[in-house]
């Protein structure tokens, strides 16, 4: 199958999975907003907060497993005990995230404005599950890497449409029925271990191997941490400055202003999601065209990719400015939360334009083994985010603060990620200067 051909194939699956998740979300959050409320939700929306950012916390081991599955000529020995180390790290980690969810709820976020709607009760069950979520959740991150490396993603998507539908219609249903947050997030938890129980048996047929037992080998244990700790940096950047924001808004104002960012965000989240399905099928297949001869194919690739990706971030642009607020008004049907999100929504559309660009360049570097270069910029963007909020929520406190937060992604996404697409175009110039040079040399040896 051509180059091209595969990765529409497996960028369809992705595509189908999330088009079907957002449109669940879609339908689901105006039922669960105006079941629960708008405080409540608040609430909710911090608990699903915390569950997201701890899944980041995966020390860059889930891409560096991925890549080293990848790569060519690796037998079925390496593939297994690689698989084996890195599973070692999860269930490590799976542990570790768990407890400290539940420290965290249980003695230093409890205090939190956005949480003073949940009964004492209910806040205490609800951090129970979530750190069992949190647990669960870990280990299936670990076990999907080995349906993305060999690029099965239509068993890599199962995962996702089982705890993706657990966690948008049938808890949009359950919601109608009780405003208990820990019921919701008790049903979700019994869908992630339903998306752990299929995962079991795949890995157990690919690996002919129990999936189950770790084993540590040194030397792939040096080589998956220096990597993934590159990637870990990035990936940990970019969930601190997307939920960054709600704390910050629960934690100085209070649940409302939370609703009124999050709705926004979530639906840009959610559009920039379906570039990172395609982001997901392209990194194992860059990292199979970063040989001399298959380099140019990728070259062309990215520049076609980049350019359809940019045209769609200028109709989204346009769409949200001529028909944001009518859609956001039948959507959630909430007049009061619409006149909130909208002026968000808006700001956030330009972000949006510029935040699409940088998935493909991510997983460049990556293929590259150039991991470094994405990490510095998320990083850069995440300390400057968060400056501009306090500043701007300090200096600017006559206005809505839901805006702020909007505003600083906006200016720190304009300076970094110009920088960060200047680097790929001299990156891949220089790789191919590399190639040429490694051409000039074997040929005058002969």
């Amino acid at each position: 199958m051509s180059i091209k051909k595969t990765l529409i194939k497996n960028s369809s699956y992705n595509l189908i999975s999330y088009a079907y998740l957002a449109v669940a979300s879609l339908i689901s959050i105006p039922i669960i907003l105006n079941s629960l409320g708008g405080e409540l939700y608040g609430s909710y929306i911090l608990f699903n907060g915390i569950v997201l950012v701890a899944a980041t916390f995966d020390l860059g081991l889930s891409q560096a497993t991925i890549r080293w599955l990848s790569l060519p000529k690796i037998n079925q020995a390496t593939r297994v005990n690689t698989w084996k180390t890195s599973l070692f790290f999860f269930y490590i980690l799976a542990a570790l995230l768990s407890f400290t969810t539940f420290i965290l709820l249980r003695f230093f976020l409890i205090e939190l404005p956005a949480f003073t709607p949940i009964n004492p009760d209910q806040y205490l069950l609800a951090t129970v599950i979530a750190s069992g979520i949190v647990l669960i959740n870990h280990l299936n991150i670990a076990f999907l890497t080995i349906p993305q490396a060999h690029q099965r993603f239509d068993i890599y998507n199962t995962r996702t449409i089982i705890v993706g539908t657990a966690n948008t219609l049938i808890t949009a249903w359950l919601s109608t029925k009780t405003d208990n947050i820990a019921v919701l997030l008790g049903l979700q938890l019994i869908f992630h271990l339903s998306a752990f129980i299929t995962l079991l048996g795949y890995s157990r047929h690919q690996l002919e191997a129990n999936p189950l037992i770790p084993k540590l080998h040194k030397q792939l244990s040096k080589e998956l941490l220096e990597f993934g700790g590159k990637n870990f940096v990035t990936n940990i950047a970019n969930q601190i400055r997307v939920q960054f924001s709600s704390f910050i808004l629960g934690g100085l104002i209070g649940p409302v202003a939370v609703t009124a960012f999050s709705i926004p965000q979530n639906l840009i989240i959610k559009a920039a999601g379906a570039i990172s399905q395609v982001t997901l099928a392209f990194f194992p297949l860059s990292t199979s065209l970063t040989s001399p001869e298959r380099f140019p194919k990728l070259k062309r690739l990215i520049i076609q990719l980049q350019l359809i990706i940019f045209l769609l971030g200028i109709i989204q642009v346009f769409v949200v400015y001529q028909y944001g607020y009518q859609i956001l008004t039948l959507w959630l049907n909430n007049p009061e939360v619409v006149i909130q999100a909208y002026p968000v929504l808006k700001i956030l559309s330009w972000f949006f334009l510029l935040t699409i660009l940088t998935p493909i360049p991510t997983a460049v570097f990556e293929s590259l083994n150039k991991p470094q270069i994405p990490a510095i910029t998320a990083s850069l963007n995440t300390i400057f985010t968060i400056g501009l909020i306090y500043m701007l929520t300090s200096r600017y406190n006559q206005v809505d603060p839901s805006l702020m937060p909007a505003y600083a992604n906006l200016i720190s996404s304009l300076i970094l990620v110009p920088a960060l697409l200047i680097a790929l175009a001299k990156s891949l110039s220089g790789y191919e200067k590399t190639i040429q040079s490694t051409k000039t040399q074997y040929n005058t040896k002969l």
